[in-house]
């Protein structure tokens, strides 16, 4: 049986190319759990951060079983109160990810306005 380090690792050799794809457009993202050894790739911002899961629910530990991606900007660490913004599309490839990154982004900038 796996320890948790271990784990980790596997999960983050699962993601690399979308890790890489994430890193190469300028987020410093990683591989994370957030309880219960449910996954996400997460991008720690200067304000809050971002966790990646599937569209649906948690990060699948496999990338073949994903659904799509699900993009949450959180303004503290309890993630149970829900993300901020949450943006989501059925498509799978890393550019997806990283367009879904970027429009979650650009939603969190337009509700920080609307609360100005």
């Amino acid at each position: 049986m796996m320890d948790v380090r271990e784990a980790m690792q596997v999960g983050e050799a699962s993601y690399a190319t979308q890790l890489g794809e994430l890193r190469r457009a300028g987020f410093a993202a990683s591989f994370t759990q957030t309880g219960g050894m449910c996954a996400a790739l997460e991008i720690v911002l200067e304000r809050g951060y971002l966790l990646v899961t599937n569209s649906e629910d948690e990060l699948p530990w496999s990338p073949e079983e994903l659904r799509g991606w699900g993009v949450g900007y959180y303004e503290c660490e309890d993630v149970s109160e829900g993300p901020v913004v949450f943006v989501e599309t059925p498509r799978t490839d890393a550019r997806a990810l990283v367009a879904s990154v970027v429009a979650c982004l650009r939603e969190r900038a337009d509700v920080s306005r609307l609360k100005s």
